[in-house]
């Protein structure tokens, strides 16, 4: 999982850097396409990551924990394979 990864490496100031030039970046095309008139739909989506194994998941919370640590939101949601409508999430 990369913020933890980056979190680990380098550092929380450097990952919320690098979280704060995407978010720059993004801001910047969007400037673009308004500025040029640029039709191309463009839309925001949130981002998903999953797993189907069980060994998996404390990678993902620590994830979860990493982007937080960079104040972006996030979050983590377990689906049981079992039932459709076995939710949690913190």
């Amino acid at each position: 999982m990369f913020y933890d990864y980056l979190i680990n490496s380098q550092g929380k100031e450097k990952a919320k850097q690098y979280l704060e030039a995407n978010q720059q970046a993004i801001q910047n095309i969007e400037e673009i396409i308004q500025k040029e008139q640029i039709d191309c739909q463009l839309q925001k989506q949130n981002a998903y990551v999953y797993t189907q194994s069980q060994e998996e998941i404390p990678k993902l919370q620590a994830e979860v924990e990493a982007v937080q640590r960079t104040w972006l939101s996030s979050s983590i949601c377990y689906k049981s394979t079992t039932s459709s409508k076995n939710f949690r999430s913190y």
